[in-house]
């Protein structure tokens, strides 16, 4: 690695961006003026087809627990909770909206 780029609200921080400097001495630590907007602007221009990523790699995978509809035959019954509005739920069910490759 050559260059970091800090972008987003925390890679406005200036006590991170001196902090990273002193640790990490050979490599460029970089704070671009657009960096507010960054992941908005690369997310519309790759919604385009105007990427210049082709491929990245998640370090984690991202998602939510929530409740869903129970489905009996397919949810185990351990998990079915009666809401108090008198539902039927399947209780800590994941969605995931990006998964570790």
């Amino acid at each position: 690695m050559k260059a970091l780029f800090l972008i987003g609200e925390l890679g406005l921080t200036q006590s991170l961006y001196y902090f990273l400097c002193d640790k990490l001495k050979p490599i460029r630590v970089m704070q671009p003026s657009e960096g507010l907007t960054a992941k908005m602007r690369g997310a519309v221009l790759s919604k385009f087809g105007l990427g210049y990523f082709k491929s990245r790699i998640l370090r984690r995978s991202y998602g939510i627990q929530h409740d869903v509809p129970f489905r009996y035959g397919y949810h185990p019954t351990s998990r079915m909770i009666i809401t108090l509005d008198a539902f039927v739920q399947c209780e800590g069910v994941m969605q995931w909206f990006a998964r570790k490759v």
